[in-house]
């Protein structure tokens, strides 16, 4: 039921992107929840650190801004990690990818690259890209590059106060492959903006083209990956998912699909509305 009317909700949709993101087919943002179970159920859906937490599942999600809903979904144990259930798959040809660091690969990034498609990411430092270039126009950070270096060696000596455009190198292997099958070596935007109240970098990977998407742009689309979070949040709080700690499994899983049921048909109504 949930499928169908996912599929429904997707075909039907009126919708389409207008303004900076008119160019784009779509805009999928992946992540998941967790949903508290009872511990009877720990066997089912092992907890991620201790045996004496309660059970617990995770839904992991799709979201489209096309369709304002779920494109799709799958439903795991809670120690299951997060890269392993992205969903990368059909025509992405000018569709844009929102993910948080759990995502963080630089295998699916060169795959969305190379199929034509598009993403904001955020970075971790390690695995250390290179730096290849400053796109950002300073002789302070002209003096401090050098080509081949780390990002994280080159933030280390940067002010502290600045926002930051480069063209970084990402190096890797294909871990879906056996060792060695593949090596992955591509150029990407890197857009760096100094967080003054907790004193770190925030780092967004991106293969937007520059000419078309400022880095202020690019870091105001990654803040449109939090929708996918009020989703979450709308379920928890106005459905009561996860409020009960069901002990049967069938009672857990048909508690969850019936809430994510409700949140697609509510995003039909409110478009028919």
């Amino acid at each position: 039921m949930l499928d169908h009317y996912i599929n429904i909700t997707f075909a039907d949709s009126p919708a389409r992107l207008k303004g900076p993101v008119g160019i784009l087919k779509d805009i999928l943002i992946q992540d998941s929840s967790i949903v508290r179970l009872s511990k009877k159920l720990a066997e089912e859906f092992p907890p991620a650190r201790s045996r004496s937490e309660a059970a617990g599942l995770k839904i992991h999600a799709v979201y489209s801004a096309v369709s304002h809903s779920l494109k799709s979904f799958e439903i795991t144990d809670e120690k299951t990690h997060d890269y392993k259930k992205i969903r990368i798959d059909g025509n992405i040809k000018d569709v844009l990818f929102l993910f948080d660091l759990g995502y963080y690969s630089h295998y699916v990034l060169a795959n969305i690259n190379e199929r034509g498609g598009f993403f904001v990411v955020g970075s971790r430092i390690q695995p250390k890209p290179k730096l290849k270039e400053i796109v950002s126009e300073s002789k302070i950070f002209d003096s401090i590059f050098e080509k081949g270096m780390n990002l994280g060696d080159f933030l280390e000596k940067v002010p502290k106060s600045d926002e930051i455009e480069l063209i970084c190198t990402f190096t890797g292997r294909d871990k879906e492959k056996p060792w060695g099958k593949k090596r992955i070596n591509a150029d990407f935007r890197v857009v760096c903006f100094w967080d003054e109240n907790d004193k770190i970098w925030h780092n967004y990977v991106t293969n937007l083209p520059g000419d078309a998407y400022k880095k202020d742009e690019i870091y105001q689309l990654y803040r449109y990956r939090w929708i996918i979070e009020l989703l979450f949040k709308e379920m928890k709080s106005d459905y009561d998912l996860g409020k009960f700690l069901l002990a049967r499994e069938p009672l857990a899983l048909i508690h969850a699909y019936s809430m994510l049921i409700r949140l697609v048909l509510s995003r039909n109504l409110y478009k028919k509305w």
